[in-house]
Parts: C-alpha cells; structure tokens; sequence
C-alpha cells in the first residue's frame, strides 16, 4: 500500500511492504533492544493510598523489646521515632488460619472499642497498621507500672491504705459506667485488666471480650468473664443479660482489694456457685425475678453451706448425678461459638 503523499517516508523505509510486516520488524527491533539488556526497567505499580498511609503510619514508631505474649497477640514496647522518649506499647495480633478474616474475634472486637471509647480510665488507642507479615498492630499508650493484681500479691512490697482503694474505685466506676453510657460491655473486668499509668491513673485494658449491648432481644454468650469474676446468671447458662454482669466484677475487684486475696475463687463453675451461695446465699424469685428458669438442678449439696432447694421446675436433678464427680464445672456453662 502506497503512503499519503502527505507523509514523508524515512529514508530506507520499505514502502511495498503491509503494515503486520512493519510491525512485525518493530517487534523483532523491540526484542532485540531487550535482549541486549539496554532497555529501561519497566516502572512498578505505585503503592494505592491506603498503603502509602499504613507505611506513614507504621514509620512512625520503632519496636523494641517484647513485653508479653498471650493467645492471640504478642505486645513490644515501642518508641515514636520523631521522640524516642515517647514510649509506647505495639500489640501485634497474630494472623490465625482458622478464622474467616484472618484475625481472632477478640482482636476485632478490641479494636472496635478502642476505637469508640475515648476516656482519661481508659486505655488509649493512638494508631493501627499493618506489617509486612499482614499481622495487624495496635499502638497503645505504655502504662509502665503494672496492674492491680501485681499490687495486691505484693503484700510485702507494697502497702495501700482506704483512700488508695476509693480512689481506684473511683477510676474503675467511672470507665465501668463511661462503657455502659456508650452501650458497651467489658465483660472480663479483673484486676489485671486494671493497668496503672505513670501518674498513678488507673485505666481500663483489654477489651477483647467486650461487645455492644444495645439491643435487649439479642442473645449474647454466658462463657465470658474470668470464673472468680463472673455473675451467677452467666454461671447458670443465662443468654440476656446487662451492665449488671460488669457491675458484679466490680464488687469483687474491690472486696480483693481490701482481703487481698480473691474473694470467690472456685475451682469450677459448680464451685464457684457454691462459694457464692455460701457468701450471699442461694438466689430467690425476689432477688432475681425469672431466674428460676436458668437453674440446671432443683437441689444441690455443695458440701459446706453450699446451694440449698431453690424454687422453680426447671431442675434437673443434683449436679453430681447429671454432670459426673470431678466434671461437673465444665458442663454448667456451653461452649457456644456461634454467640457472641
């Protein structure tokens, strides 16, 4: 095909040949340049926005020595790196295979909240990012002093009086009472969950268990808060519950504080509601209306002072005859994954 009189054919130029047979030397030109090494790299692909925002981020802090290590995350003590006195705590939540999204629904469920609950008594979430392992990491403030149980198994070391406790209570009704104005459950409220800041500013840790009760209908898992912690309605099975669950932990923060030692500590759950009905007696229709229908036996011994008849038909014989010597505290209260 003849050129356009318009266009000036470069010289040498092959005009008899079809454009596929120009191209075809184009590529064959191409190839070769390539080959020769002389070509320019091809540029990569620059990062999007969220990840140019997570490197920034994470730039920002460099992580030291481990802390601690629990099941889903391990936390490092960390350094802004514009102020390396500013010392910081990186929980980096581990990534697990067996969940959906990678990541552990105490870790979500932590960094909701966190994310949410802003107040002087409680801790403070400063950033999120991700690492090169896809392992997601929560900058938190660096309370260095410890928890309150380090302060109460010390009872050599340290020596705290009346006004140190009502003063710590204070900090932990207010943060307690700040979760439930904002519709949030702890629902694992212990002493080593209380972290003491610099100042002597006691905060609220550890929101992995907490979840949104806003919705009276919906039924929320009785297998949370630690055993010598939790409330007779969550140890008989109960499936709705409110900010009263938190509120009776709090009770026992502050009994621990004064004995300095756990007020109820049960060895399993049937223990535990022994231990309790020993101290408070055995729950009424008049105490807790409807709570008759949780109960798994109509009559318990418990050994000394433990459960007596309690009203109701929802029993089902003694606990020894349903749930076994020895095996009784782990069937009280199903495993239920699929509750929240």
């Amino acid at each position: 095909m003849a050129l356009s009189p318009l266009i000036v054919a470069p010289p040498g130029a092959d005009q008899g040949k079809s454009p596929a047979g120009a191209r075809s030397k184009l590529f064959a030109a191409t190839k070769a340049q390539n080959n020769s090494g002389n070509a320019s790299p091809i540029p990569e692909a620059a990062p999007d926005l969220a990840e140019q925002l997570n490197m920034e981020e994470k730039a920002k802090y460099i992580k030291g020595k481990k802390l601690g290590e629990g099941t889903y995350a391990n936390v490092y003590l960390g350094t802004l790196r514009s102020d390396p006195t500013h010392l910081v705590a990186i929980k980096k939540i581990k990534i697990q295979a067996e969940y959906t999204e990678g990541l552990a629904p105490d870790a979500v469920r932590e960094l909701k909240h966190l994310q949410e609950l802003s107040h002087p008594n409680i801790i403070t979430l400063h950033s999120v990012f991700s690492s090169r392992d896809q392992n997601l990491n929560l900058v938190l403030e660096y309370l260095p002093l410890g928890d309150l149980e380090m302060l109460i198994k010390d009872v050599e070391g340290v020596r705290y009086g009346a006004a140190d406790i009502k003063a710590w209570m204070g900090m932990l009704s207010r943060a307690v009472w700040f979760c439930h104005a904002n519709a949030v459950l702890h629902r694992d409220i212990k002493p080593n969950n209380l972290l003491i800041a610099a100042d002597g500013m006691v905060k609220l840790a550890d929101f992995g268990l907490a979840r949104a009760f806003a919705d009276p209908y919906k039924q929320m898992t009785s297998n949370v808060i630690t055993r010598w912690y939790r409330p007779p309605e969550l140890l008989f099975g109960a499936r709705h519950y409110s900010g009263a669950v938190d509120i009776w932990a709090v009770g026992l923060v502050f009994a621990e504080l004064l004995i300095r030692t756990p007020y109820l500590a049960g060895d399993t759950e049937v223990h535990q509601i022994s231990l309790i009905c020993q101290a408070i007696g055995t729950p009424t229709e008049e105490v807790w209306p409807g709570g008759a229908r949780h109960l798994p036996w109509d009559v318990w011994d418990g050994g000394a002072g433990g459960c007596g008849s309690v009203d109701g038909d929802a029993g089902v014989g003694s606990a020894g005859e349903d749930y076994g010597a020895g095996g009784a505290g782990a069937s009280v209260v199903e495993l239920r994954a699929e509750a929240d």
